[in-house]
């Protein structure tokens, strides 16, 4: 996981790099979760949780990629992440 200062850009970038295995849809969530938290962004957790749980699940259960990243720019108004 990599992130910029929040003083040096409006916006944090966080990289997440994990195997292709049935516990890593809920390490995902709980990255992105964190990362939205440390923004403020609560409004958008529910929301998040479950559409990278559902986009890592598929990524997991069908490809047969050996790993996979998740990342996340965040910034005061909200986020994009990519997966």
């Amino acid at each position: 996981m990599t992130a910029t200062a929040p003083g040096r850009s409006a916006t944090a970038v966080y990289r997440l790099t994990a195997p292709a295995l049935p516990t890593t849809p809920r390490v995902a969530r709980d990255a992105v979760a964190a990362w939205l938290c440390a923004a403020g962004h609560h409004g958008l957790l529910d929301t998040a949780r479950t559409l990278v749980s559902d986009v890592v699940t598929n990524v997991v259960v069908h490809t047969r990629v050996p790993h996979l990243w998740v990342g996340a720019a965040v910034t005061r108004l909200g986020a994009v992440v990519s997966v």
